[in-house]
Parts: C-alpha cells; structure tokens; sequence
C-alpha cells in the first residue's frame, strides 16, 4: 500500500516528536504492508516547518531505515491565505513528490465563499488538489452538492483510514462511508502523527472497504490512485464496486 498523508518527520508539527518515534512509525508501516509514504507535514498559521529541515530530516530517516518503506515528500497546506499564497509561489516545493498533487486542508468551520475559484488557482498552476479527510471537515459535509462540483472537476478526496473503522467517532465514520458509496473518494490515507494512537496501520480501513465495496475499489484506493499521485499520472476510471450507489449511475473521469 501506498499512504500519502502522514506526519512522520518528527518535531516540526504536531506528528511525531522524536527521532525515535518517526522510526517506530516507520516500522509499524512497514509491517502492515505500506512501501511508500509521503511525509506532509502541516504548513498553517501555527506550523510553517523549514524546508530544507524537513528534507533533511527525511534524508535522515530514510539512511536509518534503508530501503523500506520510500519515503516521499510533501506538504499538508492549509487554506490560510498566507499558506496558499507560498504554495502558488512555489508549486515544485509544495506537490507531492515535486509531481503535480497538492494535499490541502481545509477549515473545518467556515468555508470561503469563492472556494471553487481557489481551487481553480491551484490548478491554473499546475497543482492538482487533494482534499484531506473531508469526513473530518463539517463545514465540508453540509456543502455536499459543491463537493461534487469540485470532485467532477478534478479535485481528488482522501479519507482518513481511523474514520473508516470508526476508530475516529461515529459521525466521521457515517460521513466517510456516505462519501464511499456515493463514489466520491480516490484515496484512503493514514494522517498518522503518532506510534500508539493514530498509527500508519492501513490493513483495518482496507478489509473494511474490500468487504463493502469489493477489492477492485479497495485497490484503487489504497494502491493505484496513491502510485498515480506519485508520478503524477491520471487515475484510472473508477471500478463498479457491489452493493454501492456508483451501480447504475453514469461515471465520469477527472480533469486532465
């Protein structure tokens, strides 16, 4: 599996505080069968990490780790007007992978009213939105048919593994798996910041979503999707999942 939101770069956010703990991370995602994750630390009001620190922190844990998991780097922007004007000045610094995606938070309250528009200025400069654990965001989850207009323009959504399982409460379980079966979702991350708590163990989220939708959207979600984020290339068409509300409806592609 492929996990492109994690907080695996200890001291510079709210993720992992030591060394020791970005390795114990490592390790317990090694074991539930990640081989890649991308490093996102939070880029907001109260964390704006250094990027050469970041990157040489990386460049620390993947000596100390050798060859397993491949650890890639991004960011987890949120959408403060200060953060996204350093993401659009900076497009190469910011994508995941220096690839084209972008991991973006938005506020969990109060959405901006021109919201589409932003969206469209990321992807004027090349960067191709992801939207971080949108179950999470309840601003996000009342504002369901904008969400779509942003899905079928491209913008890609990430769900958090813990609110799958329901590890992460009720409602955000309820809220993911409505996101689920309407089709909506591409990617299945961890966001973990710890080695206890909110761990990188992808291996329940996936089960969960093989036993309802079928291993091909299971896949997708944990495999192919994330490889494409990567490199950068064009997700698939989305598979015919049993039992889910995709069955029967006209499917549409991303935009390129």
């Amino acid at each position: 599996m492929i996990d492109i939101h994690t907080h695996i770069v200890w001291g510079v956010d709210d993720g992992a505080e030591t060394l020791q703990q970005s390795l114990n991370m490592l390790r317990i995602a090694v074991e539930c069968g990640s081989t890649d994750l991308v490093a996102t630390p939070h880029y907001n009001r109260s964390w704006t990490p250094d990027a050469a620190l970041v990157r040489n922190r990386i460049q620390e844990l993947m000596a100390a780790c050798g060859s397993a998991p491949r650890i890639h780097r991004g960011w987890e922007v949120n959408l403060h007007p200060l953060s996204m004007e350093a993401a659009l000045a900076s497009p190469a610094e910011f994508t995941i992978n220096q690839a084209g995606y972008i991991l973006l938070e938005l506020p969990h309250w109060t959405l901006p009213a021109n919201m589409r528009h932003i969206l469209q200025s990321f992807r004027e400069r090349g960067m191709r939105p992801i939207i971080a654990h949108p179950e999470r965001n309840p601003a996000l989850m009342q504002m369901q048919a904008d969400l779509e207009v942003w899905v079928r323009e491209g913008c890609l959504l990430q769900l958090t593994a813990q609110s799958v399982t329901g590890e992460a409460g009720a409602e955000a379980r309820e809220a993911a798996w409505e996101l689920l079966r309407k089709g909506w979702v591409s990617i299945v991350a961890s966001d973990s910041h710890d080695d206890l708590d909110r761990t990188p163990d992808l291996r329940p989220a996936r089960r969960a979503i093989e036993a309802k939708l079928g291993a091909p959207a299971a896949e997708r979600m944990f495999v192919t999707v994330p490889q494409c984020v990567l490199s950068g290339s064009e997700p698939p068409p989305e598979p015919t999942a049993p039992g889910s509300e995709r069955r029967g409806k006209k499917r549409f592609r991303f935009w390129r």
